[in-house]
């Protein structure tokens, strides 16, 4: 079976996304007769989709709750993904090449996920056709058997990668990511162009056998390696027989060629405190050694049919979106086996189309961290993930892979992965919000307790709420006939009216006037800009407003009527947005503009007639007043 969808939770803020883990992680363990995937099929039904979220996966419950419960205490581990949804960009597709190959990849996946098998299937019967022996033999051997060894075999190392690769995609796809652009990395260029439609897959099945066999017939003898160093400065180094074979980053390039050429390389970069690395291969690709067999390949790709692709593809030969007619040309494949792969400026196109997500297909994650490498300018880090690893269990991998990308904002269709399981909603906790106060707090001495002075105090005025007579005549020592029964009553509501009127007065807004200074204090400091509006700029009073913050105080009239850009470019000379008909409107207009310069200023608002200032004055401009509110929120 397969393993249990992810368990998904998100929320507002990062702190709430912790409260709703806690919340749900009570719940289920408070109903422990609740199915993994019942849970799972009711976080995506039933609940909201926000922007923090976090996804956890694993094999059964206990590490499905182990996992929760990390979210819930904000601290990383194996099985969970966090993220914040960024807005909408572009998935890219990249498709590894020769070297990611290891024994009994897709064995797992090909068990658990009959997308993937039914895909694999149909990709290896139409290899066997050009193959000595099934390939699934080869594929899915144990390790260190004889028919595991044949994997390193180049003739079957590329089929197999690409069989596996086509039904990744399958599967990943089937779950709802769609890419908008493809890359291959060499050989896996194929698959990507047949994804692509470029080729159908009984022509690129053939193709990719063809190639195969022909780079196996080559005589052994040829080696690549690894430098972390640049184009620039390695291609000067390079003697009779070596080629530059890949560029993958600003900083990692692989030669290929003869191996004593290879290996005097590998001494000067050795000596040079530079670190290198013997890839294990048979043959030197992409290097002069390839040569023998470049016509008969030209021969096979001529005699199959190329169609535009489907989907944008980005050509590791030129490092640029490849075009039907380029690619359908007979030279492509021979250009594609024998140049430099330039994967470093194929990822530089896709950023230039607007990708900001990158999943890896293939079987380890070799390209992921070569185009982190090259996708790192300083800026936000885009989102490159690998569907599998090497050395993990492949459908918990590929599992967190997906949620990595729904984490990120590009959600797949979740009930697709429950298959047969047939969920069920289940009750689950509602959202935990955040109850953060957007109001003033009340002042101390309206919540305070009221204080009924001494002791002796309060034990009178309590036997008055009370209307206690006993107590009142032995606390005045006063006798019963005496005509105090009638003034109890009286004092006891002529108090309450008091404390009424006094708690209703304390929850109504007060204005208050106060100087900010005594007219012969200091002038305010610093430099003052008073925006005023274009008709009322020769006013008076305004004026002696202005005149009264100081002499270091420029006044601009500005065009009430104005587009709101204007204004803010008029700002961002110094002159700036004034009021217009909508003073509050208008002024968060102004605060947006003064955030988007990152101005380190206060902002001062001046209302007039906004408010009365006496019993008899009524405003003049009670739309004003709205400001008023704006400075206590």
């Amino acid at each position: 079976p397969a393993p249990p969808a992810p368990w998904l939770v998100s929320a507002r803020s990062a702190p709430a996304l912790a409260g709703q883990a806690r919340r749900l992680l009570d719940h289920l363990t408070a109903h422990p007769g609740l199915r993994p995937a019942d849970v799972a099929y009711s976080l995506v039904t039933t609940r909201a989709t926000l922007p923090h979220r976090a996804a956890v996966t694993g094999d059964d419950r206990d590490a499905l709750l182990a996992g929760l419960r990390a979210v819930a205490e904000e601290r990383p581990a194996p099985g969970v993904v966090r993220g914040v949804a960024r807005p909408a960009g572009k998935l890219a597709f990249l498709f590894t090449g020769q070297g990611a190959q290891r024994p009994g990849m897709g064995a797992e996946l090909h068990r658990r996920f009959p997308v993937f098998a039914a895909a694999f299937d149909e990709v290896a019967a139409e290899l066997d056709r050009h193959l000595s022996r099934p390939l699934r033999e080869v594929m899915f051997a144990g390790p260190d058997t004889a028919e595991a060894a044949l994997l390193d075999r180049t003739e079957f190392t590329q089929p197999a990668l690409f069989a596996y690769q086509v039904a990744a995609y399958r599967l990943v796809t089937s779950w709802g990511p769609r890419p908008h652009h493809l890359l291959g990395h060499s050989v896996g260029e194929l698959a990507a162009a047949h994804v692509a439609g470029v080729l159908s897959l009984a022509d690129a099945a053939a193709l990719v056998a063809a190639r195969a066999r022909l780079m196996q017939a080559l005589p052994a003898g040829g080696a690549m390696l690894a430098i972390a160093a640049s184009e620039d400065d390695v291609r000067p180094t390079l003697g009779a027989g070596v080629a530059i074979a890949a560029v993958n980053g600003p900083a990692a390039v692989a030669v290929a060629g003869t191996a004593d050429a290879v290996a005097e390389v590998a001494a000067e970069w050795t000596a040079r405190g530079v670190r290198t690395r013997r890839l294990a291969v048979s043959h030197a690709f992409h290097s002069p050694l390839m040569d023998p067999v470049l016509d008969d390949l030209a021969a096979v790709a001529a005699r199959l049919p190329h169609h535009p692709p489907t989907v944008p593809l980005v050509s590791t030969v030129t490092g640029a979106p490849v075009e039907a007619a380029e690619i359908g040309a007979p030279g492509y494949w021979v250009r594609h086996a024998r140049d430099t792969v330039r994967f470093a400026d194929a990822v530089t196109a896709l950023r230039a189309q607007a990708c900001t997500a990158y999943v890896e297909i293939g079987p380890d994650g070799a390209l992921t961290a070569l185009a982190q490498g090259v996708l790192a300018d300083g800026g936000p880090a885009p989102l490159v993930l690998p569907t599998l690893r090497r050395d993990r269990p492949e459908p918990p991998a590929l599992l967190r892979a997906v949620a990595a990308l729904h984490a990120h904002g590009i959600s797949p269709d979740w009930p697709a992965l429950y298959g047969g399981t047939e969920p069920q909603p289940a009750d689950l906790p509602t959202y935990v919000f955040d109850r953060q106060r957007y109001w003033p707090e009340p002042p101390a001495w309206l919540t305070a307790p009221v204080d009924d002075g001494t002791e002796v105090e309060r034990r009178f005025w309590a036997a008055v709420d009370a209307e206690d007579v006993d107590t009142l005549l032995t606390e005045l020592d006063v006798a019963r006939d005496q005509p105090f029964g009638a003034v109890l009553p009286a004092l006891s509501a002529w108090r309450r009216r008091g404390r009424e009127r006094s708690l209703v007065d304390g929850s109504r807004y007060r204005v208050r006037w106060q100087p900010v200074a005594p007219p012969d204090a200091t002038p305010a400091p610093g430099r003052w800009l008073v925006l005023l509006p274009a008709d009322r700029a020769a006013d008076p009073g305004l004026d002696a407003c202005a005149r009264a913050l100081g002499p270091a105080v420029t006044t601009a009239p500005v065009d009430t009527a104005a587009d709101p850009d204007e204004l803010a470019a008029r700002l961002a000379d110094l002159v700036a947005a004034a009021l217009g008909d909508e003073p509050l409107a208008a002024t968060v207009q102004l605060l947006q503009a003064l955030t988007d310069l990152d101005a380190p200023a206060r902002l001062w608002c001046a209302t007039r007639g906004a408010v009365g200032v006496g019993d008899d004055d009524a405003p003049a401009n009670p739309r004003q007043a709205a400001l008023w509110g704006l400075g206590r929120v």
